[in-house]
């Protein structure tokens, strides 16, 4: 699994049902910074005053319904207000004093507009921020826009993370017997989410632009002449979610993970990570830096008015369900891959064959229970989701645990099916040229095999091509040969490799002492190599650490004295890392320069421990 930042999360500024403030006036802050400019107050009284503001300044803008009116376009609104202007000018206001205020950036801009105390948008729990203010709560109808624009995005991220708290709680009812069933043999079933914790970017991004996606078609506007807006913001958001996540390291849900001994407790530890790309994003986000992860991210979602779309009647109530079917779309695949009776999950596919009666030729390869079992038609194309039979004198293909229609019908494990893994599966290896091998891309709005792209990012969820990438056999007895005739088996075996994939990954040697290469500790006097499959992806890549002290022998833990991240030919076959700490090929030749001359503060295990 890989990671993605991915990889970014939003769909859609468009919702949450939200209480509203009293009608009353806030008073302004006490807390006013020194360089903050004070304005007179306007006459606000006048709020059923319809005369345009079209040509005042922003400062001189009053509460009239061409802006108060929710139901007007929202960019007309916008405008109006002047917003864009007072916004810049509430930036530069904090570019010059916010430091010197003692106020964190959203409170700094409530207060220069002497809108409510307390708007700590940055915490993602602050009720303050999750609430919707009315015009005459603040000094200027800009700032109660800009302001109510701030809300609706923490409101959304809030409503996310308050989801994937009662995902959890529902999910940790029934992840033992989801071992049970997935996995019946695994030893240590919290090595499920050792397996995905890679992938929790990946995973946060889909929940994300889920949330987004939710509330974009919950609004009749979605089909309105603001559509475009929503969609462009949508997309938007995700990206600048990908943008701050991708930089957020997962290493201390590795490290837990690491002292895990039971699924639940690992189930909890994946969600912790996963709220607090959530709870980080939002962090980032109102942090009040001038970057892209925070202030040019704010002005892009708040631009034209978009969040200003917001409706009472949209609210997030199934992102629950649909936390709990993105993250059990990753742990299926995941129990099978952990499984110690090495499964090969596959997707047998024969063209033109969709029918109600059980077909005979499939019948010869396969058990009755087999072949119904994880039957899907597609496209008028019949697909079998089976398990490879290693065992001599078999039927080539099996059922693999769980992997059948009783199990998987769509009310249990997160309404998971059989036709999503087809779909999705079969999608992406057409994208790939009718070759196994589909990496989906960070930000992925593909909706079909044809490369077709969607209006938003994630679209179709776990049916987006590449979400599950189940190898497909397209020749059923082309397979059952293969499975016969004992060939070496790998990531694709029996189904057909994508071109110049390497069937055996690459053997990393350690000439002298000890080193860390992805997590596993290989040393010259006890470990001959340790084995990195092929990544499907061009070069094969590692993360080796060495430069230990070989002295210390009681810490679990240690920082080394340099990281590596690595790269090789994928063709290679053995890679061997020199007592210079350096990367060498099979003749001895350096590889591309490669050393390890990186310091590094990371934590990892200690090859030396217990030596």
């Amino acid at each position: 699994m890989r990671s993605i930042f991915l990889g970014t999360s939003l769909s859609l500024v468009y919702a949450v049902s939200v209480t509203a403030v009293p009608g009353s006036s806030a008073k302004a802050s006490s807390a006013v910074p020194s360089a903050t400019p004070i304005f007179k107050v306007q006459n606000l009284a006048a709020a059923a005053d319809t005369t345009s503001s079209s040509a005042l300044s922003w400062k001189e803008a009053k509460c009239t319904t061409d802006i108060t009116d929710a139901t007007l376009d929202p960019t007309a609104r916008w405008e109006a207000a002047k917003a864009d202007d007072a916004l810049n000018e509430a930036l530069d206001a904090w570019s010059t004093s916010g430091a010197a205020s003692g106020l964190g950036f959203p409170e700094f801009i409530g207060n220069y507009f002497t809108g409510p105390d307390n708007w700590n948008c940055g915490d993602i729990g602050n009720t303050p921020c999750s609430t919707v203010m009315t015009c005459n709560q603040a000094d200027y109808p800009a700032g109660y826009l800009i302001m109510n624009s701030f809300s609706s995005i923490h409101q959304l991220h809030q409503q996310t993370y308050d989801a994937l708290g009662d995902a959890l709680n529902t999910m940790q009812n029934d992840i033992g017997h989801f071992a049970s069933v997935f996995a019946p043999q695994a030893e240590d079933n919290s090595e499920i989410f050792k397996y995905i914790i890679d992938a929790v970017v990946l995973v946060a991004s889909i929940g994300s632009s889920f949330a987004w996606n939710i509330a974009f078609k919950g609004l009749a506007m979605a089909t309105s002449k603001w559509f475009s807006m929503g969609k462009d913001v949508t997309n938007a958001a995700l990206i600048s979610f990908s943008t701050a996540m991708g930089k957020d390291s997962m290493q201390s849900a590795k490290d837990a993970l690491g002292t895990q001994n039971g699924i639940s407790s690992a189930l909890g530890t994946y969600f912790s990570a996963w709220t607090g790309l959530e709870s980080g994003y939002i962090t980032s986000l109102f942090a009040g830096e001038s970057d892209e992860v925070s202030i040019d991210a704010l002005k892009t979602l708040t631009a034209n008015g978009s969040m200003l779309l917001l409706s009472p009647k949209v609210d997030l109530s199934g992102m629950t369900s649909q936390a709990e079917k993105i993250l059990y779309g990753q742990l299926i695949p995941a129990a099978w891959a952990i499984s110690p009776e090495t499964l090969y999950p596959r997707i047998l596919r024969k063209a033109g064959a969709c029918s109600t009666s059980i077909d005979g030729d499939v019948l010869s390869y396969m058990s009755k229970d087999t072949l119904v079992g994880g039957y899907v038609c597609y496209n008028n194309d019949a697909f079998y989701v089976v398990n490879i039979n290693t065992s001599p004198g078999m039927q080539p293909f099996e059922a693999l645990p769980g992997g059948n229609h009783q199990t998987l019908n769509g009310n249990d494990w997160g309404g998971v099916i059989l036709e999503d893994m087809v779909q999705s599966s079969y999608q992406a290896y057409q994208l790939n040229g009718n070759a196994n091998g589909y990496e989906m891309p960070a930000l992925s709005k593909i909706i079909d095999g044809s490369g077709t792209e969607g209006d938003l990012v994630f679209e179709n969820g776990i049916r987006t091509p590449g979400f599950f990438t189940l190898p497909i056999c397209d020749d059923i007895e082309a397979a059952s040969n293969t499975v016969e005739g004992g060939d070496a088996k790998g990531k694709y075996w029996p189904c057909d490799a994508p071109a110049g994939y390497n069937a055996g990954g690459t053997n990393v040697h350690v000439n002298n002492g000890c080193i860390n290469v992805n997590g596993e500790n290989i040393c010259k006097s006890q470990t001959k190599y340790t084995n990195i499959a092929d990544q499907s992806t061009g070069d094969i890549t590692a993360t080796i650490y060495a430069q230990f002290n070989g002295d210390d022998k009681t810490d679990y833990k240690v920082t080394p004295g340099c990281k590596l991240e690595a790269s090789w030919p994928r063709a290679y076959g053995d890679v061997y890392f020199g007592a210079n700490n350096c990367l060498y090929d099979s003749t001895g030749t350096n590889i591309n320069g490669q050393c390890c001359t990186e310091t590094t503060t990371d934590s990892v295990l200690n090859p030396y421990y217990g030596y």
